[in-house]
């Protein structure tokens, strides 16, 4: 540890003589320099292994931050022409953000599928779980929230941007689309492998 830090030293010492022999070699203005390293900062940052994304998976990015592959919950689901649900245990997501938190979703289609599906619906919660569901009897709904999906070029995977900031509340991202009715389309190749989240003021 103590060489560990004599080199951090050393390297902390000799970094500005680096710097002024880089720029005098290259004759460049230190405010040119700064912005070249600002920018590879960023383009190193933005870089996304999106390999990591496996079939069936959903991953996602907050604030520019790291990729982070989600790992898919327990939940009920159910499509049919009248009734629909979908239903996590529990009360409490294992993931939380805040409001005004700029979230992107990736995910990658699966070649059993017809086409890709993804939507993002809120969540009710009472003393057990946390659910929505659409009956046409009683008029329940499901209610999703419009997204942008879009081909980022790696095989199969897919960008999901959100249209409008989500509210406080529950929601899940799920493998299935949402008719205008507020019903989840009966058929689709995906299985069932939802996540779900909190935003926070």
């Amino acid at each position: 540890m103590r060489q560990l830090w004599d080199f951090l030293k050393q390297l902390l010492y000799l970094a500005p003589k680096l710097i002024r022999t880089f720029l005098n070699h290259f004759k460049m203005k230190p405010s040119i320099f700064l912005c070249l390293f600002i920018g590879l900062v960023a383009f190193n940052k933005s870089e996304i292994d999106h390999a990591k994304v496996l079939p069936n998976q959903i991953a996602y990015i907050v604030n520019g931050g790291e990729l982070n592959l989600a790992t898919p919950e327990k939940a009920s689901i159910s499509a049919g022409a009248n009734m629909s649900r979908i239903a996590f245990k529990g009360t409490e997501c294992p993931r939380k953000f805040k409001v005004g938190d700029k979230i992107e979703f990736y995910a990658r289609e699966v070649k059993t599928a017809q086409f890709f599906t993804f939507s993002i619906v809120k969540l009710e919660v009472n003393e057990k779980k946390r659910f929505a569901s659409y009956n046409s009897l009683n008029g329940n709904t499901i209610k999703s929230f419009p997204t942008k999906s879009s081909s980022i070029g790696h095989p199969g995977v897919f960008h999901i941007a959100l249209n409008e900031p989500l509210s406080p509340g529950h929601y899940a991202a799920v493998f299935k689309s949402v008719t205008k009715s507020g019903n989840f389309m009966i058929s689709n190749g995906y299985r069932n492998n939802p996540i779900s989240f909190e935003v926070l003021e």
